[in-house]
């Protein structure tokens, strides 16, 4: 199947026209991300406790047990099992998401074998097939950890590491303070340097989720006279060569906000300390909306492809429509002819196909899906819609 959205039929279903508050605890909340499928939303606090939500009702799925405090990231594995956690003093918890069972607790600084010694934590991201975990730290560089047993695969440049990111072929991508690294089986690919000035520091780094572009905030520096002038960008590279294709101005300080791809890969959105989340069109990069969310604590994802969850300091989740995405109906997706009974066409999880008449024809199942797709088998050809 082809990524060309010229091609590709999208009936978007609109859950809600109106922004709806989710119920939520009156403790401070630090991290937030929607499971694959949307069902779901987990929130970690300040006080490192984890909730998880159902996203369509607000009610409590489950509480976990705190485990460190302040929870900074969190991260679902692709096949929406699994939640990994990281706190800013530093413990990695990975968590069984249907019992509460934790799997995997370690704290950098009892561990300082297993994860680099640091007590910052900044960074944590799931490999495609599901089978590792990256863990960066301000201090301590990337840590690459067994997914099942938690032990250490590889380990990765120190130094002050803000995040990190996989593409879709199993390639890491780090973002520290002297730029851009490219890791494959723990082994240096690629070297985008940052520094020294005039360059950048990249933060934030993200491929979109159908590896067509790799997202990054950075701060440019550039010097005026004698002056060091910083500029917050949001910048586009190719996900290969990792060339900047395209970037816009930002913010003009050099606070890393908080960033997320829709899941058609049709928009990014980023918050800032400001209180907004801002969205731009991937392609253009043109500015479509503003969403105040008056946190100061930033977190927020993607509802579906075109709503936003966010966290304020009240401790209520909101979710709202972004202005100026469609939800109509804009193409057609062509099958071509192949041999009948051959695996084919993998498409996003959460998929649904109908044919040209609208008679669905296809939709996923959670009992054959594998690493967050499914595949269509012995599907006739001809023209087919399809609904995300």
């Amino acid at each position: 199947m082809t990524n060309s959205r010229a091609i590709l039929v999208l009936w978007i279903a609109v859950l809600a026209l109106c922004p709806r508050s989710l119920a939520a605890q009156s403790f401070t909340m630090s991290a937030l991300q929607v499971s694959p499928d949307g069902s779901a939303v987990a929130v970690g606090y300040v006080d490192g406790q984890l909730q998880l939500y159902d996203a369509s009702t607000g009610i409590v799925i489950r509480t976990l047990q705190p485990s460190g405090e302040y929870v900074y990231g969190l991260a679902w594995s692709p096949d929406g099992t699994r939640l990994a956690t990281i706190s800013f003093d530093g413990d990695v918890n990975v968590w069984e998401v249907q019992t509460g069972t934790l799997l995997i607790s370690l704290n950098t600084t009892q561990a300082a074998d297993i994860i680099p010694h640091t007590s910052s934590l900044t960074g944590v991201s799931w490999s495609p097939d599901g089978q590792q975990i990256a863990v960066s730290g301000q201090n301590g560089g990337t840590v690459v950890l067994d997914a099942s047993i938690g032990y250490a695969v590889h380990r990765l440049e120190r130094g002050e590491t803000y995040g990190n990111t996989w593409a879709p072929l199993q390639k890491l991508v780090t973002s520290t303070y002297v730029g851009l690294y490219v890791w494959s089986s723990g082994t240096q690919n690629q070297f985008i340097p940052g520094i020294p000035p005039p360059g950048f520091i990249p933060y934030r780094v993200a491929y979109a989720p159908n590896g067509t572009s790799l997202a990054a905030i950075v701060t440019d520096y550039s010097l005026v006279g004698d002056n060091l002038v910083a500029t917050g960008v949001l910048r586009l590279f190719d996900p290969v060569t990792l060339n900047p294709i395209a970037s816009v101005d930002i913010f003009q300080h050099a606070a890393p906000p908080r960033m997320e791809w829709s899941s058609d890969a049709t928009h990014i959105a980023i918050s800032g300390t400001d209180g907004f989340v801002r969205v731009w069109e991937a392609e253009s990069l043109e500015l479509i909306d503003e969403i105040a969310i008056g946190s100061s604590y930033m977190a927020f994802d993607w509802l579906g492809p075109d709503q936003i969850v966010y966290v304020q300091d009240s401790g209520s989740l909101e979710v709202v429509p972004v202005e100026g995405i469609t939800s109509d109906l804009t193409g057609t997706i062509t099958l071509p002819s192949r041999t009948p009974g051959t695996a084919a066409y993998a498409v996003p999880l959460s998929v649904k196909l109908a044919d040209a008449g609208g008679a669905l024809v296809s939709e996923h199942s959670p009992t054959t899906d594998v690493n967050g797709t499914f595949t269509l088998q012995d599907l006739p050809q001809g023209t087919y819609g399809v609904w995300l």
